[in-house]
């Protein structure tokens, strides 16, 4: 397998809310909190971006997110709803997601949840980028975020603060982490170019978006 038979592929970031301390993140499958700062903030950052989610993720939040393509991962690919891509398993879940990334020009594609998948080693490993938002509360919780961000590994390129407001129940902090040593995940161009991608004219256009993706992603490492 030579280099040039191989593509870099978008980044990996994990988006998260969490209270501090606990490192909690959902109670009985739905947000411990209200903050519609965050949520406005989550919306401006992930549309048009695929994101990937578990199926009890989905059930919190009650319908697919618009202007978003999500890609759900459930044992039961029986379901035809409409603007979700069901994988069966995390290799999946990925390729999906590389795939429709690569369709809309995107480097980058979002994990929103939930806990497991969040620790599963493939998303563990490849990550990039945490949008870390750390919400100042003691709150009860059944799910978590523990994931270890240690300075050796990770730099914060940004940080704000919020205060406690009409529409924010907590004071809370943004930040957005990035990987000292970014981990580059690769393809065969050939794996890509799959019946996934239908016609010989879809082929050549998702090749052609492809290469200039690649070549952008290649400059940014």
């Amino acid at each position: 397998m030579t280099r040039q038979e191989q593509v870099i592929m978008p980044s990996i970031s994990f988006i998260v809310a969490r209270s501090y301390p606990g490192n909690v993140i959902g109670c009985e499958n739905t947000l411990p909190w209200r903050l519609k700062t965050d949520l406005q903030n989550f919306k401006k950052l992930t549309t048009g971006h695929v994101v990937i989610m578990g199926r009890k993720t989905l059930d919190s939040i009650g319908k697919p997110l618009p202007e978003r393509m999500n890609v759900v991962l459930s044992r039961d690919l029986s379901h035809k709803d409409k603007g979700i891509f069901w994988a069966r398993d995390l290799d999946n879940a990925l390729f999906i997601a590389d795939i429709l990334s690569i369709c809309y020009y995107k480097d980058e594609f979002f994990v929103i949840g939930g806990e497991q998948i969040y620790k599963n080693f493939l998303f563990k490993d490849f990550v990039n980028k945490i949008y870390l938002t750390e919400v100042y509360c003691e709150v009860n919780g059944d799910a978590y975020f523990d994931f270890n961000i240690d300075q050796g590994t990770w730099k914060k390129i940004h940080e704000q603060d919020f205060e406690c407001s009409d529409v924010d129940d907590f004071p809370f902090r943004f930040s957005i982490l990035k990987k000292k040593n970014l981990t580059v995940r690769r393809r065969l161009k050939s794996e890509l170019l799959t019946d996934f991608v239908g016609s010989e004219e879809l082929r050549q256009k998702m090749l052609q978006r492809l290469e200039s993706l690649a070549s952008k992603l290649e400059r940014n490492l």
